[in-house]
C-alpha cells in the first residue's frame, strides 16, 4: 500500500511543471508550459501577455482568442484571425508569447482567459489560462 502510494505521488509530480510559484498541469502531449497576465499601464490602459511553450516544434503555435473580464463579467473578446492580430498565432516554432493592448476603465479590475493552441502532424490541443484580476 505504501508502495503504490509512492508511486502514484511521483507520476503526479511527473505530470506538473512548477513555473514560478504557480503549478501548471502538463495538460498533454502538446503543452510543455505557458503563462499570462495583465499589466496595468495607467488611466485604464493595460497589456495581456501570454507566453506558450511546446514540447516540439508545432505547425501553428499560439493563442485562439483571449476573453477580457471587467468586474467579473464578460466584456471584449481579441481574436487572432482579426485585422492586424495576427501575432497571436505563430507557425513552425516551439516557443510564442505575445502582447495585447487594451483600453478599458480606470479603477476597474480586470482578468482575462487566453486559449492556447497547439498544432502538429499528429493532431492538436487547446488548454485555458485565466489570469489573476488586476486593477487598472
Amino acid at each position: 500500500m505504501v508502495a503504490a502510494f509512492a508511486l502514484m505521488s511521483v507520476a503526479f509530480a511527473n505530470d506538473t511543471e512548477n513555473e514560478g510559484n504557480r503549478v501548471q498541469p502538463r495538460s498533454s502531449e502538446y503543452f510543455r508550459s505557458y503563462s499570462g497576465s495583465i499589466v496595468a499601464k495607467g488611466n485604464g490602459r493595460f497589456n495581456i501577455v501570454f507566453n506558450v511553450t511546446a514540447r516540439s516544434v508545432m505547425t501553428k503555435l499560439g493563442a485562439t482568442s483571449i476573453s477580457v473580464y471587467k468586474n467579473g463579467s464578460y466584456v471584449y473578446t481579441i481574436d487572432y484571425t482579426d485585422s492586424g492580430r495576427s501575432e497571436m498565432m505563430k507557425y513552425n516554432t516551439i516557443v510564442m508569447s505575445d502582447t495585447e493592448s487594451y483600453q478599458g476603465t480606470s479603477g476597474a479590475t480586470y482578468y482575462a482567459k487566453i486559449y492556447l493552441y497547439a498544432k502538429n502532424s499528429n493532431g492538436s490541443d487547446t488548454v485555458t489560462y485565466t489570469t489573476s484580476s488586476v486593477r487598472v
